[in-house]
């Protein structure tokens, strides 16, 4: 069993305070020494009392009875919820009497306030920097960017491929029609010539009225040099 210091906080000996079991809470034991010479300086008591009270392993006291040392008092029930209660007392009046008398206790000023868990008063001093603790969400954002901007210039791709082949097929579609102009089975006639489309049949009936005429004037030679 821890022995306690000469200048006391917590009245293990006092049962009308305290029961018992309470000397088997050993952070009771450490912030106490932490508190008190010749761990610190000497100073008025109101200081001890105010260290005491911000120590961050006992800070679960200051809102339930759970947290600090749960293996002490199993066997005497509402043993700890006494010892919460006793802390939460002395701790209720140390902050009235700070609040009343701010220059007493030159110690107290540098003692810090905790209201978190015991395990949470390194994150609120030491912390680290945001990027720390918000890696996660950065590298997400990243993804996210590079995601939106592969997505973006893959259309644009896309879209230009569909826009190339759609010409491609229209030209297509154009030469295969054809006109009278521009036919689709040759080259086109340009110039004059193309008012007067090419007609080879036009030619051979010309040919056979000739010879007919020929016969009809009785072997005569006729010669057709207009147009009928």
């Amino acid at each position: 069993m821890a022995q306690a210091p000469i200048t006391t906080i917590v009245p293990f000996s006092d049962l009308s305070k305290l029961p018992d079991c309470a000397k088997e809470c050993g952070p009771l034991y450490d912030a106490n020494g932490a508190c008190v010479p010749p761990a610190a300086p000497p100073a008025d008591p109101a200081a001890y009392t105010a260290c005491f009270c911000s120590d961050s392993r006992l800070a679960a006291f200051s809102r339930a009875s759970t947290g600090v040392c749960d293996q002490a008092c199993t066997g005497l029930p509402g043993g700890l919820q006494s010892v919460a209660g006793w802390f939460q007392a002395i701790c209720k009046n140390a902050k009235g009497e700070n609040g009343g008398n701010g220059g007493n206790g030159g110690g107290n000023n540098n003692q810090p306030t905790t209201t978190g868990t015991p395990g949470s008063s390194n994150n609120s001093t030491g912390g680290g920097d945001w990027l720390s603790h918000h890696w996660q969400w950065v590298i997400m954002l990243v993804v996210l960017v590079v995601a939106i901007a592969v997505i973006w210039i893959g259309a644009c791709i896309w879209r230009r491929r569909y826009l190339r082949r759609k010409d491609h097929q229209t030209s297509l579609g154009q030469k295969h029609s054809g006109s009278a102009s521009n036919p689709s089975w040759g080259p086109a006639v340009k110039g004059p010539e193309s008012a007067t489309p090419m007609t080879p049949g036009r030619d051979v009936e010309r040919a056979a009225y000739a010879e007919k005429l020929r016969k009809t004037k009785g072997g005569k030679k006729w010669t057709v040099s207009q147009r009928t």
